[in-house]
Parts: C-alpha cells; sequence; structure tokens
C-alpha cells in the first residue's frame, strides 16, 4: 500500500493544457476516485502516477518519496484499462501470469497466487480458455485477476466496467468493494459515471478542464457541494441553481424540494413530467428557471399547478 500525493502538478501537450497546477493525496489504502467529463484531465492523472507520462512541473510522491524521475516498473502499480489489453495468444491462465513470471516468483507461487484471485473471481474454469473465447465480462474479471494478481502496492483502473452491460457493472463492482475492503490495496479509479463513483469511493475528486472541483466524501460532495459544477455533476437528476436579486447563486437538489398537500408554499405550473417507475421527476419554473424535484407521487399532470416548499438546510450558497 502507498499513499500518493500531487504538489502543484501541471501538464500539457504542447499549446493545450491538460492539469492545472493541482494538489491532492491518496491514503493508503483508500478507494479515491476520479470524476469527470471527458477530456477533464482523469486519465492523465493515472498516467503520471503509472510513470508513464511525465509531469510539465510539480511534483509525485509516493510514502513520502517523490518518484518524478522513477521509471513505471519501480513504481509498483498495476493498470486495468477500459479496452481489457489481453494478449490474444495466451490463454487465461498465461495472460495472469505474465506479469507474475516477470516478478520472477516461482511457479508454484504463480500457480498459487492464480488459483486464489481466480476463485475470487469466478474465472477458476476459463483458465485454459483464450480471450475470443470469453464474454465481455470475463474478458474483463481476467483484467482484473490479471492485475490484481502481482499484488502492486497501487491499483489503477480506467474507466473498467463501462464497456459493460448494467447488470454486469452493478455485479463486478460490488465485488471490486468486496475484494478491495479484504486486501486493503490502494486503490485509484477514475470514471465518468457519478453514480459509480459515489458507491465505489472513500473519497472522490471531482475534476474539470484540468482543474481540481471538490475532494470530499460521497456524502459531502453531494450535500455540499462547493462549487455550481459539482452541484450539476454529482446528482441525479442534477442540482437545480437560481439567483436572488443580489445575484448571488444558490443550489437545491430535486429531492429536498416538496410539493404542499395543503396548498401552502409558493405556486407554480408542471411543466413536464418524466415517470420512472418508482419515482418521477416533476419539471416547473421557480423565479423565471427551470427546475424539478423528485416526488413518488402518481396523481400528477402537466398543466397542474402545484405548492412547493425548499428544505433552507440544505439550500447550497456559491459565492
Amino acid at each position: 500500500m502507498k499513499k500518493i500525493e500531487f504538489k502543484d502538478v501541471y501538464k500539457s501537450y504542447e499549446d493545450n493544457q491538460i492539469l492545472n497546477n493541482i494538489n491532492f493525496y491518496v491514503n493508503s489504502g483508500e478507494a479515491f476516485v476520479i470524476v469527470g467529463p471527458s477530456g477533464s484531465g482523469k486519465s492523465t492523472i493515472l498516467n503520471l502516477i503509472a510513470g508513464v507520462i511525465k509531469q510539465n512541473s510539480g511534483q509525485i510522491f509516493m510514502n513520502g518519496k517523490e518518484v518524478t524521475h522513477d521509471s513505471p516498473k519501480s513504481r509498483n502499480v498495476s493498470f486495468v484499462f477500459q479496452n481489457f489489453a489481453l494478449y490474444p495468444h495466451m490463454t487465461v491462465y498465461n495472460n495472469i501470469a505474465f506479469a507474475l513470471k516477470s516478478k520472477k516468483l516461482s511457479k508454484s507461487d504463480i500457480q498459487s497466487r492464480i488459483n486464489s484471485i481466480t476463485e475470487k473471481l469466478h474465472i477458476e474454469k476459463l483458465l485454459n480458455r483464450y480471450p475470443r473465447e470469453l464474454s465481455g465480462g470475463q474478458k474483463q474479471r481476467v483484467a482484473l485477476a490479471r492485475a490484481l494478481a502481482t499484488e502492486a502496492d497501487v491499483l489503477l483502473m480506467d474507466e473498467p466496467l463501462s464497456s459493460l452491460d448494467t447488470d454486469l457493472r452493478l455485479k463486478l463492482r460490488e465485488e471490486l468493494k468486496v475484494f478491495h475492503k479484504e486486501n486493503n490495496t490502494t486503490l485509484i479509479f477514475v470514471t465518468h459515471d457519478q453514480t459509480e463513483a459515489m458507491t465505489l469511493a472513500d473519497r472522490i475528486m471531482v475534476i474539470n478542464n484540468g482543474t481540481v472541483e471538490q475532494i470530499g466524501t460521497p456524502h459531502e460532495i453531494y450535500m455540499r457541494p462547493r462549487t455550481p459544477f459539482v452541484g450539476k455533476f454529482i446528482g441525479t437528476p442534477k442540482m437545480n441553481l437560481f439567483k436572488d436579486e443580489t445575484g448571488t447563486l444558490f443550489g437545491i437538489r430535486p429531492q429536498h424540494i416538496k410539493i404542499s398537500d395543503s396548498n401552502l408554499g409558493e405556486p407554480t405550473v408542471i411543466t413536464s413530467i418524466d415517470y420512472l417507475g418508482q419515482e418521477n421527476w416533476v419539471h416547473f419554473e421557480y423565479d423565471s428557471h427551470p427546475f424539478v424535484l423528485v416526488t413518488q407521487r402518481m396523481d400528477l399532470e402537466v398543466g397542474q399547478t402545484i405548492h412547493i416548499t425548499m428544505d433552507e438546510s440544505n439550500i447550497a450558497t456559491f459565492n
């Protein structure tokens, strides 16, 4: 396990700024999730940690030691990619064993590790198959097994579940949470899926345009967003944003707006409804701003006048 720290790390390609002097740390054994839109710099951070690329300026530390000029091999990290990156000419066994052989482990140690990790990931019966004979979910499990079997100090995962169907993503996500808890590896997981981030993370870093917007626990990120971007990016549906007459910007989650049964509160007219089964997203206007609230009521119609109240204790203020 290793603690990772970035100090004023700047990265650009020619005139294209990727990371703008960012600072953060990842505790040893922590599940740290980096979330943000495409092109925000998430994958670049992983590549910098792995040593695949170098920053233009700033410092990267592992357990207090600067590793800016250290080789990828010396950093003892494992990488899981979105596209699996399996060797097509190798069996599942040899795909997993490849990295272990480079560590010069004995045949018995390699066999023991492979048996242990494949049983945990339920792929022990696939060891003699080739990647072309596997489903997408099986390939992803093999990629995970290959990374986990090395017992690296840091596990880097770059949107490894994004190409899988919803049911399989949920299943592998839960298995990964259990595995991380059991092994206490330092996990740095990149995703653009905020739901995935909220369920996996000890802490989340929200990044946008190469700048850190906020770092905190899932609860802190959701309940106390520091910027309008975080409020809109984290949470489904996104946070409602509005200004008062002084120009001060506020935000409130759709879940914190209620429909009054006694006609108390602000009157408004429903402009549309998204029916989602157990809950509905009700759209309306408030002070000329588009708003949405979440309710389980099924007796609402477009054009209907409702009265809404807001939980003032959950209104965020952005300076």
